[in-house]
């Protein structure tokens, strides 16, 4: 944990209070959000690990969820107080994690979350979609995350109604290795075996593993620099119109600045059992994440 004029960033905390829950509530769809003592079992038995940031008066105006796997990091929750956007809150947590979790586990590959696809394959998105789904992604690109592969057809099990959700995968590396295909199949399969309670048989997991594989990029992980933020990150805002987003507490904030900045991870994966998947929110559903 730092402290940075009188804030003090991304503090370990095992105890989820009534500031943590008006955020989490306000911030995230009833369809995104777990039973608080589920949340506080897996955070008393280290299975999740809880972040926050909090400002002079003790306030809280990020929070963050992540669990941690033998070599990688999944990022569940992460949400900004759309009150406090201005202050880059979102990015300044997440920059400590990162490095928090970096040093901690020396032997991890990387941090990964989920957000929802800028490309999807079985939807059409409105031009807001489009943008929205492009900041956000280009939010996380800034602060040094990577897709895991271009070429994958990723998506999870919809938490409410029909159809799967198609997201993309991203990741903050850990060091310089090159991450080939058959590690990243690895990992893939990983997570939804640990946060999905899916198998290589599964349909979409089969899916997402072939596509990795026949992924036509000799470095799937590299594209274009981004120019649809203009050159700025973007100030992701909490989304407290309840479209699956992560979100802050109600604020005047236009639409799709509360779209863009509560996301970590769509369905945001916990860990699980095979008796009991434990998912936890993306930044629309890593995950993944309400970050400014």
């Amino acid at each position: 944990m730092s402290t940075t004029a009188n804030v003090r960033l991304c503090e370990l905390s095992t105890t989820l209070d009534q500031d943590w829950r008006t955020l989490y509530t306000s911030a995230f769809p009833v369809a995104e959000q777990e039973p608080e003592q589920k949340l506080q079992n897996l955070i008393d038995t280290n299975r999740l690990l809880y972040h926050k940031t909090v400002g002079k008066q003790g306030e809280l105006l990020c929070f963050s969820m992540l669990s941690l796997a033998p070599d990688f990091t999944f990022l569940a929750y992460i949400a900004t107080d759309p009150n406090q956007r201005s202050g880059g809150y979102g990015s300044k947590h997440m920059r400590a994690l990162i490095d928090q979790i970096k040093q901690q586990n020396p032997g991890h590959v990387g941090m990964f979350l989920e957000i929802d696809s800028t490309n999807p394959r079985n939807i059409k998105l409105t031009d807001e979609e489009k943008n929205i789904r492009q900041r956000r992604l280009s939010f996380y690109r800034r602060l040094g995350a990577k897709r895991l592969c271009r070429g994958m057809n990723y998506s999870t099990p919809a938490r409410t109604g029909t159809g799967d959700h198609e997201l993309d995968v991203l990741f903050f590396p850990f060091n310089d290795k090159a991450l080939d295909h058959t590690e990243k199949q690895r990992i893939v399969l990983e997570i939804y075996q640990r946060f999905y309670c899916l198998n290589s048989t599964d349909a979409i997991v089969s899916d997402a593993l072939a596509s990795i594989k026949s992924c036509p990029h000799s470095h799937c992980e590299d594209e274009p620099q981004d120019q649809s933020a203009g050159g700025q990150a973007p100030q992701l805002v909490a989304d407290t119109t309840g479209s699956a987003e992560r979100n802050g507490t109600a604020a005047s904030v236009t639409p799709l600045e509360q779209k863009v900045e509560s996301q970590a991870a769509p369905t945001s994966p916990l860990p699980g059992s095979a008796q009991e998947p434990v998912p936890v929110s993306k930044p629309d559903q890593a995950a993944a994440t309400n970050a400014a």
